[in-house]
């Protein structure tokens, strides 16, 4: 967020800093994080920076500049953003959760699944898919493989429809060597998927 007044070409300009501007801010942003250069997700992040000066309470705007971050590979300032937002506004809620998880993803990311799992403490038994597989991936890179097929199962139990918690479970049994188990996780996605067509 610090260097705003370079990526854009007027940062002065009144259509970014109304209210009534959030659907622009939410179209230019989406047009570019879409393209996967460098420059395009610095003026993301700058956008994502604008929107959270005029709703600095909307959990969803910390949760996708922190991936814009993560993608350009700015951990700690992802972190800072999510932990701004944790620090102002966390409370016991779904949006907290979230922040968190995003956080555990954050760490993750960055090689540390023992500081993912501490930041998810207090929401460890939380049904909330991300959350769940924030931990079975932490368990796992952690080596406590048979923690994290228990998480695993669990989110799988939990959440037998969501795409990504089908895909990194199949992952997961895939890895350790469990390949019938892993063709059953895909085979109930692709039946999903078929029933949805239908």
């Amino acid at each position: 967020m610090s260097g705003r007044a370079n990526l854009w070409p007027n940062p002065g300009n009144r259509i970014f800093y109304v209210p009534y501007s959030f659907q622009m801010l939410k179209q230019a942003v989406q047009y570019f994080a879409d393209k996967d250069v460098p420059e395009s997700l610095e003026k993301a992040d700058y956008i994502y920076g604008l929107a959270q000066d005029l709703a600095p309470s909307k959990a969803s705007f910390v949760w996708n500049h922190a991936r814009i971050l993560r993608r350009l590979k700015q951990y700690d300032e992802a972190l800072n953003v999510i932990n701004i937002r944790l620090e102002q506004y966390g409370g016991n809620d779904l949006d907290t959760t979230i922040t968190r998880a995003c956080r555990a993803s954050v760490y993750l990311e960055m090689g540390a699944p023992a500081k993912a799992l501490t930041s998810l403490d207090e929401d460890i038994e939380s049904y909330q898919a991300g959350v769940m597989m924030n931990v079975a991936e932490a368990y796992e890179a952690l080596g406590q493989i048979g923690k994290a097929a228990e998480q695993y199962q669990k989110a799988l139990t939990r959440h037998p429809t969501v795409a990504h918690v089908l895909a990194g479970a199949a992952g997961f049994f895939w890895g350790q060597g469990e390949p019938e188990l892993a063709a059953r996780v895909i085979g109930q996605g692709c039946s999903i998927r078929s029933d949805e067509h239908r």
